[in-house]
């Protein structure tokens, strides 16, 4: 190959001189030997002695090899929509839906539970796992925190969402003292201000995990129920809670738990049991009274009573089974107009 050492021309371009001088008389014209170095040397890879590589060389590998993930501990924060899903996929889950107003004892119920479990004394339950156990140190933090002289009126944090477009789940793994079997239960820690917006504006949107939900507590502030003065409105807020859950889609089948609150200030009147329970009924449910303490300042009434019998009602899966063979009692006589004489 030949090329140009004048810097002007453009032979090696064009081909020809830029001075119009035949190439055999041009001074400037100079031999190259680098395409046949790089011919000679493509004939040396192709004809050479080049193998395959073998299995478990690392020849044609990544220069840098991608960093191994170090194992980590799960967060144990609440259980998002996917992780609460993957678990009811994986794993027999009883899932709850808890709504009430705020103020209702929601938080308090989920911090009073977990103490109990903490210190064995969960009645006919004991501890077995869970995914949420930094969620539950968070929201049992300020039960740990009590005044020098007297006990405080809020024992747990106000609950709030990271994500307040959908619900925060909690996580037990209980083993029943009675069979011995593990259950997973998902209980949702939710803010008050739902379900006031549920009774208020119909709003619904964040409320679609209870279609999967085998039980619902509607927890209700038992002080309320107490006081002649705000029974009424009480009640009446009550049955409208109900009936909104009617109105979203909420299964009939679902056991609807009634749990009021403070069980220490005094019991549910059953005129106002009796009053919801008929609205209920009139929907279609089935609903179940079950008050609880979860703290007490009543020494008669100790704290956390009521919360085991509360778990027994939700975990219960006992149903009025079929007849395996059912006898039809409409038609006792023989057909014969299927059979005929050859």
């Amino acid at each position: 190959m030949r090329k140009c050492s004048f810097d002007s021309c453009t032979y090696s371009i064009t081909g020809r001189c830029i001075r119009g001088t035949p190439e055999s008389e041009c001074p400037h014209l100079q031999e190259t030997h680098d395409f046949e170095d790089s011919t000679s040397l493509t004939e040396e890879l192709v004809e050479g002695d080049w193998q395959r590589p073998q299995e478990g060389s690392v020849a044609g590998d990544a220069v840098l090899r991608p960093t191994e993930e170090i194992p980590r501990l799960p967060s144990s924060m609440t259980l998002g929509r996917e992780e609460a899903q993957e678990l009811m996929c994986s794993e027999a889950t009883t899932m709850v839906g808890i709504v009430g107003l705020p103020g209702s004892g929601k938080t308090a119920c989920l911090v009073s539970a977990y103490l109990l479990l903490s210190r064995g004394s969960l009645q006919g339950y004991d501890y077995g796992d869970s995914r949420s156990l930094m969620a539950f140190e968070q929201i049992s933090r300020g039960s740990r925190q009590w005044a020098s002289t007297e006990s405080q009126r809020q024992l747990t944090v106000r609950t709030e969402l990271a994500d307040d477009r959908q619900a925060g789940f909690l996580h037990f793994k209980l083993r029943r003292a009675t069979d011995g079997r593990l259950l997973n239960i998902l209980l949702p820690d939710l803010p008050g201000e739902w379900s006031t917006s549920l009774i208020d504006k119909a709003d619904s949107k964040r409320f679609e995990f209870i279609k999967s939900a085998t039980a619902m507590w509607i927890m209700v502030d038992g002080r309320e129920f107490v006081d002649a003065k705000s029974r009424n409105y009480a009640i009446h807020r009550t049955r409208l809670l109900i009936t909104r859950l009617a109105e979203i889609g909420t299964p009939s089948h679902i056991r609807l738990i009634l749990v009021p609150s403070w069980r220490d200030i005094g019991e549910f009147p059953q005129t106002a049991f009796d009053q919801i329970e008929a609205e209920a009924t009139s929907l279609g449910f089935r609903l179940i009274l079950s008050p609880i303490a979860s703290f007490s300042g009543n020494n008669l009434v100790k704290p956390g009573e009521g919360v085991a019998d509360l778990f027994d009602i939700t975990l219960s899966h006992a149903r009025e089974c079929p007849a395996f063979w059912p006898d039809d009692q409409r038609c006792k006589l023989r057909k014969l107009s299927g059979f005929r004489s050859l």
